[in-house]
């Protein structure tokens, strides 16, 4: 299990990619709402760990186990929104803060259960 945190990383820099952005630590930062600092600090968590490929001012790529880890995160993610949006009838303006506090639910649940 990743963990809230890294998900949170690696589907951010799955967005940027998907949005044919170049992905940044700055950019990271802002799309979560963090401080430089914490960016570099799971970047280095997440290169060591073999989530993506990084160096300190160089570029940041989803290595084929991110990919894998992210896109899989993204699909829950947007599985939910779907959910929420289509048989709760929650605003488009809601789904996505519902969905994540729904993420969280669950990755707490099967730790506890696991």
């Amino acid at each position: 299990m990743l963990g809230e945190n890294r998900e949170e990383y690696l589907e951010a820099v799955y967005g940027i990619i998907e949005g044919g952005n170049e992905v940044t630590p700055s950019e990271i930062g802002r799309r979560l709402g963090v401080k430089a600092s914490s960016v570099t600090e799971m970047l280095k968590k997440l290169d060591s760990e073999g989530y993506i490929k990084w160096t300190p001012y160089g570029m940041i790529e989803l290595t084929s186990k991110g990919f894998k880890a992210a896109s899989n995160v993204k699909r829950k993610h947007r599985l939910l929104e779907r959910f929420l949006y289509d048989l709760l009838k929650i605003t488009k303006e809601k789904v996505h803060d519902e969905a994540c506090r729904m993420l969280c639910l669950t990755r707490l649940q099967s730790l506890f259960l696991n």
